[in-house]
């Protein structure tokens, strides 16, 4: 705690609060580079898999938005009770998609040995220890 404010937490808040924000628009728009209408105009079966993908990268936007006003409201109000549980939680979700998305690329043989390059764990596992550091300085 610095002067009442617990600053883990705020880096925790402004990280994710970033995440979301490069996730819903940069990424969009790398994402819809994706799409070849002629393609989808030809291939139902290609349309509806890029829509899936692009509605998938909007659901980790939307765990990211959630993520980021579950850990405002915890560093700047007292509406959440039982933050230290609610942020063990939170913490221990980044983790899983740290895994999730070290196993992925670990599955994925043309980038298997690029973990820096495709590094969206270390954010995840960078905002959990955030967390977990807020955590621990809860009053």
């Amino acid at each position: 705690m610095f002067l009442g404010v617990n600053v883990w937490l705020i880096f925790a808040s402004f990280l994710t609060w970033a995440a979301c924000l490069v996730h819903c628009f940069i990424g969009d728009r790398e994402i819809r580079t994706l799409l070849d209408h002629r393609r989808a105009a030809e291939n139902t079966t290609f349309q509806e898999t890029w829509t899936m993908a692009r509605c998938g990268w909007h659901w980790i936007s939307a765990d990211l938005l959630t993520s980021a006003i579950v850990l405002t409201l915890i560093t700047f109000t007292d509406i959440i009770g039982q933050k230290d549980g609610v942020l063990l939680v939170v913490a221990g979700y980044f983790l899983v998609q740290a895994l999730v998305w070290l196993v992925s690329v670990a599955m994925s043989t043309p980038f298997r040995n690029n973990f820096v390059r495709l590094g969206q764990w270390l954010l995840l596992i960078t905002v959990a220890v955030l967390i977990l550091l807020g955590r621990s300085s809860l009053e």
